[in-house]
């Protein structure tokens, strides 16, 4: 038997909004993420799915919003740690990076172990179907851990708030991508 991880972004927060660098940093929903979720509706998860959402408040309230179930908060499932660049403008990032001939990816080097074993902590659960409530750096990581991309420039792939990404393992144990990046309301076609 397959399994299948469905990994999905929270909705909107200010943060996003406001185009600043956001990773553990607890930044709330946006009127306009708030509204996304009024609008996506509420999904009916059957019991063979596992329902796991980051302990940031974001992903919380996205959980909660779109799901009409109890989920479990797993510590691991958090964005990156972005140190004293939190909360800045990414644009002055950029521009202040750029005067010394370097590209800010969104990642220290140092932090890449931390965060690969995360995703393999994710892969390697036990359960068939598996829905988490993430962000868009941590699912970068669980794509590139599954499908063995060594040392990926973060972020890769590009991952818009409200947006789906979906795992499938073979039954030889290999993971492959079923699709990236889809509107949430592709849920529909797991959950009706």
């Amino acid at each position: 038997m397959s399994r299948t991880i469905l990994l999905l972004r929270h909705s909107e927060c200010i943060a996003n909004e406001r185009d600043l660098v956001c990773g553990v940093g607890n930044s709330p929903l946006s009127a306009r993420g708030a509204e996304s979720l009024k609008s996506a509706g509420r999904y009916k998860l059957s019991s063979e799915w596992s329902l796991f959402s980051s302990p940031l408040s974001r992903c919380v309230e996205t959980t909660a919003s779109l799901f009409n179930r109890e989920f479990e908060i797993l510590e691991y499932l958090v964005e990156v740690d972005y140190g004293i660049l939190e909360g800045r403008a990414k644009h002055e990032v950029e521009v202040e990076l750029s005067e010394f001939g370097l590209r800010w990816d969104g990642l220290a080097t140092s932090s890449v172990e931390k965060y690969r074993s995360a995703a393999r902590d994710l892969l390697s659960r036990p359960e068939n179907n598996i829905l988490a409530v993430t962000h868009g750096g941590f699912i970068n990581f669980v794509v590139a851990e599954a499908m063995s991309i060594p040392d990926a420039r973060f972020p890769f792939l590009r991952i818009d708030n409200l947006h789906v990404s979906c795992l499938v393992e073979n039954q030889n144990g290999s993971w492959v991508m079923k699709f990236s990046n889809r509107d949430v309301s592709c849920l529909n076609e797991y959950f009706g």
